[in-house]
């Protein structure tokens, strides 16, 4: 019995994407942890990207999907009663997305598997240089109420102000519920700090972490006792400052 099946032409011919960028953006992705724990989105991923490539000139059908990737019997298997590639297909597509709204939002080739269809859509992503690139600052969050509050909130004051010295525009307020609007505007590295109370000890971390690399890049500890807050949070802040403009190639 004949059934109508999904058939897409392939967009890559009308790309200038080199598929070496293309399948080095793969790597990235199926290497990133949101994808090492979703085995049967990175087979179809895979799948998928692969037979785009090697395969420019054949469309990619949900039917020869179901047997290549899911083993369905060429004998039995119907699109239109088995759903399996369709659902895989959209749980992929929300991976995606998940993947660089995250630690994707500064490499280079967007992948993108269209709603109503498996060949892939790539798109260039605009990545920052060195020296342009843009810095979020979260807030310092307090472990517990009283003086590790008010610690933090002046810590974090003086972190804003001097890093708007130095970095102006490129550098990102981010209140709580901050959202970056779009792939060109997201940040490079992002700053988090905490601020915890033991007694009359208060416990300060600061660290930079990577967007696209979703490692830490630099990180501070310090114990803060009893005596003047605001020169202590200066010299946190100053350690912070000259942390970041080194890894940002800026002037200090």
């Amino acid at each position: 019995m004949d059934f109508p099946l999904l058939s897409f032409c392939d967009p890559l011919e009308r790309s200038d994407i080199a598929p070496a960028a293309v399948r080095a953006q793969l790597g990235r992705i199926l290497s990133s942890a949101l994808f090492g724990r979703a085995r049967r989105s990175a087979e179809l991923l895979d799948y998928l990207v692969s037979r785009h490539l090697d395969c420019p000139d054949e469309p990619i059908k949900e039917y020869m999907v179901g047997i290549d990737v899911y083993r369905r019997d060429a004998r039995t298997y119907r699109p239109d009663i088995d759903p399996i590639v369709r659902v895989q297909a959209g749980r992929l597509r929300r991976r995606l997305d998940d993947y660089y709204a995250g630690h994707g939002r500064g490499d280079p080739v967007r992948i993108r598997v269209p709603r109503r269809g498996y060949a892939p859509e790539l798109t260039r992503q605009q990545v920052q240089a060195p020296g342009h690139a843009r810095v979020l600052l979260m807030p310092v969050v307090a472990g517990s109420a009283g003086a590790a509050t008010i610690f933090a909130a002046g810590l974090a004051a003086e972190l804003r102000h001097r890093l708007h010295r130095d970095l102006g525009s490129r550098l990102i307020d981010g209140k709580p519920g901050f959202v970056v609007p779009d792939t060109s505007a997201a940040p490079a590295y992002v700053l988090e700090g905490s601020v915890r109370a033991d007694g009359v000890v208060m416990r300060t971390q600061l660290a930079m972490t990577a967007v696209q690399e979703g490692t830490i890049v630099w990180s501070e500890q310090a114990d803060v006792g009893a005596g003047p807050a605001i020169a202590r949070q200066e010299q946190l802040a100053q350690l912070c400052c000259s942390a970041v403009l080194a890894r940002l190639g800026v002037p200090g």
